[in-house]
């Protein structure tokens, strides 16, 4: 997932180059620091959010015939909503779909979100946002493809302090706190926050500690992607469950408008 008018060449090298400044790319590139290789093992992290996503959408995805998802990567997500919900079409969107061709005839990919044609009934960013060097001009783009009454909905990394080296090796350009957000959704015109909480307390926790006491964060620099545990092995089991409950934990709590700090942010806008 990368930055808007920016695209990355030779995957995994680092470099960068400008896109015509004439000529917006509103682009996200699969974030390859995220996944090396081919990747065996889900991360917990990356089980309970797609869970925990999936039946907090229920009541926008039942009823839709297509969405967009924006950084996309490897279609986890979206592989795992097509088999609940009987969504036709899926645009996906990520700069690391140049040149190939989806297994599925409900999955259309896209290097650009430009090249989407709309309106579809809602779009995703999940963890994306923050790659995007105009927040608010991505936001914008984003909602002109979807219909009126549709949903724009966002998952983020969560409040400002907490930037680390950790968003550092990922290359993300911000964290986000639910105020600054607010305002930012206020500037689009088309779009107003309609549900919100944070999530995940617990890792909030953990990384609280590791930035205040100084120390290391992922210091080998596999992120996500070094889990040694199957999906089924204990462990998964035992940190998904415990990351499934903090999910629940804060939104019980969101919806009375007590936000307990959560590592994430999640934000549902309607157009």
């Amino acid at each position: 997932m990368f930055a808007l008018a920016r695209a990355r060449h030779g995957h995994g090298t680092g470099n960068t180059t400008m896109a015509p400044a004439t000529h917006l790319m509103y682009t996200v590139c699969m974030d390859i620091n995220e996944v090396t290789g081919n990747r065996i093992n889900r991360h917990p992290w990356e089980l309970s959010r797609t869970g925990a996503l999936l039946r907090e959408l229920a009541p926008y995805i039942a009823p839709a015939h297509s969405y967009i998802n924006v950084g996309a990567g490897d279609l986890f997500f979206d592989k795992t909503l097509l088999r609940r919900y009987p969504v036709q079409e899926v645009h996906a969107v990520d700069l690391g779909y140049e040149g190939r061709s989806p297994k599925s005839s409900r999955i259309r990919l896209y290097t650009r979100l430009e090249d989407v044609k709309g309106p579809a009934d809602y779009a995703l960013m999940m963890d994306s946002l923050e790659y995007m060097e105009d927040d608010l001009a991505y936001i914008k783009a984003l909602a002109d493809k979807v219909k009126p009454g549709g949903y724009c909905i966002f998952t983020l990394p969560a409040f400002s302090f907490l930037f680390s080296d950790h968003d550092r090796i990922v290359k993300n350009l911000r964290r986000y706190d639910r105020k600054d957000f607010h305002e930012l959704i206020a500037q689009t015109a088309s779009l107003h926050i309609v549900k919100e909480h944070y999530f995940y307390t617990s890792l909030f926790l953990v990384r609280f500690i590791q930035k205040f006491f100084h120390l290391s964060i992922d210091p080998e620099h596999k992120v996500t992607t070094g889990w040694k545990y199957g999906r089924r092995h204990p462990m998964t089991l035992l940190v998904q469950m415990v990351l499934d409950l903090d999910f629940t934990v804060n939104r019980f709590f969101g919806e009375r408008r007590m936000h307990l700090p959560g590592l994430s942010l999640f934000v549902v806008c309607r157009k």
